[in-house]
């Protein structure tokens, strides 16, 4: 309404505050201004926009004076308030032709899609590489059940003489080697199960 930020409106509401009719300020609150504070502000930047070198505080001198010109309050605040050039830009140097200013949407994503169309063929390279590479390594082998049965069956003989002669006990090796036969027979027996 008076072409002013907020801040230079706070400045002068607090510096001319005995001269606004209705403006109490509450600490803490939020700031309201009456018609009447509104057009007395207008008076103020009204006035100070006419004298190019008076300040706010050599205005506020002037009006604390009893024989000062007295503030020409208007009966109602105009529609269109005059620009200030140290608030308001001139809005005619920065005129930008609206076709000039906004690009097609085809023109603005060109580039993108052809950079997506680029990422889409390596992706499809690096795919059809890696695919050739894994079938030209040579797969892991598993270890079949006979020959994990055979393991075993050989540790448990070891184990089984092993404990026989230190122990002297002879069931230890007939233990061991029954178990042995044993393992051997799991691992004969469980690939035709599974077939």
């Amino acid at each position: 309404m008076l072409s002013v930020s907020v801040s230079t409106l706070r400045r002068i509401a607090d510096e001319f505050s005995e001269h606004l009719p209705d403006y109490q300020p509450v600490k803490g609150e939020r700031r309201t201004f009456t018609d009447s504070d509104l057009r007395t502000v207008y008076a103020i930047l009204s006035r100070l926009q006419a004298s190019p070198g008076l300040t706010r505080s050599a205005l506020l001198a002037e009006m604390s004076t009893p024989d000062s010109d007295p503030l020409v309050i208007p009966a109602i605040l105009p529609t269109d308030t005059p620009d200030r050039p140290q608030e308001r830009p001139d809005r005619t140097q920065n005129a930008i032709s609206i076709p000039e200013a906004i690009e097609s949407p085809q023109t603005a994503l060109a580039p993108f899609l052809a950079a997506q169309d680029v990422t889409q063929t390596q992706i499809a390279e690096l795919s059809a590489r890696i695919e050739m590479l894994s079938a030209d390594r040579p797969q892991p082998t598993q270890a079949t059940p006979l020959v994990v049965a055979s393991l075993l069956s050989v540790g448990a003989l070891i184990v089984a003489v092993t404990v026989s002669a230190l122990f002297q006990w002879p069931m230890a090796g007939v233990a061991g080697c029954a178990f042995a036969l044993f393992v051997l027979v799991i691992g004969l027996v469980s690939p035709s199960v599974r077939t």
